[in-house]
């Protein structure tokens, strides 16, 4: 079992050995754990060590925490400042900063068991299963639909895609925030009246209570991904959809 740190900024990577680590930040030398130089990273901002069934993480940064984004199920810890060494259970995940801050990490643990068992118990479709049917789901009123997304001749709404887009950056390391109207407008083809309207329906189906207190579309974001809506298996249609030509569904 081993550990492998790729940084995309430098394309480097690092191979770790249980029980050997690697200090990331803006200030740690040349190397995989190079980040950027915003002054939000801190010089020396975490720790990734490599365990004997996974990975740990630890924020040492004097600025903020950063967060670890599974790749393949709708799983996010958030660590605070200060906080850790944490175990971590992804086989796959990005180390990344909030507040649009770019500069990620992806973390690969290799030939691990635990590892394996957590991406084969809480995949995408076991967790789309789980929000739709479980009674201890935080859906709130009736279930949802299994098929949210879609209408009942299996085709999916137009709004859908809205959503994906809204949902991308969040499942990359791309960190810069949920797109604005005028964002989505270009890179979908749509004009930014439908977007509006695809928001409407976003925030219906997803039971979101829309007031600026509650910031909606982030909040639409971290309930899709969360529940399984959205998931990184949408991501390679999404890339055929963008930047066609506008109509209204």
């Amino acid at each position: 079992m081993f550990v492998r740190i790729y940084n995309p900024k430098s394309e480097r990577s690092k191979k770790l050995e249980p029980g050997e680590s690697m200090v990331f930040g803006r200030d740690v030398g040349l190397g995989v754990g190079e980040l950027s130089m915003n002054m939000l990273v801190s010089r020396r901002h975490g720790i990734v060590a490599a365990t004997s069934s996974g990975f740990s993480v630890e924020s040492i940064g004097t600025y903020s925490g950063f967060v670890i984004k599974d790749t393949m199920t709708p799983s996010r810890l958030h660590l605070p400042q200060g906080t850790g060494p944490v175990e971590v259970p992804f086989a796959n995940a990005v180390i990344s900063f909030d507040h649009g801050v770019p500069g990620a990490l992806h973390v690969e643990v290799v030939d691990s068991d635990q590892a394996a068992l957590w991406e084969k118990r809480w995949g995408p479709d076991q967790v789309h299963e789980l929000s739709a049917a479980d009674p201890r789901s935080q859906w709130r009123g009736s279930q949802p639909p299994k098929r949210l997304e879609r209408k009942e001749t299996g085709e999916p709404y137009a709004w859908f895609w809205t959503l994906v887009a809204m949902c991308e950056g969040e499942m990359t390391d791309e960190s810069v925030g949920v797109p604005t109207n005028a964002d989505l407008s270009k890179m979908l083809g749509y004009s930014t009246n439908i977007i509006e309207r695809h928001l409407r329906s976003i925030y219906a189906a997803l039971e979101i209570e829309i007031s600026e207190q509650n910031r909606p579309r982030d909040a639409a974001v971290r309930r899709a991904i969360d529940r399984g809506v959205v998931t990184r298996k949408h991501l390679p249609e999404l890339a055929e959809k963008k930047v066609r030509s506008p109509y209204d569904d």
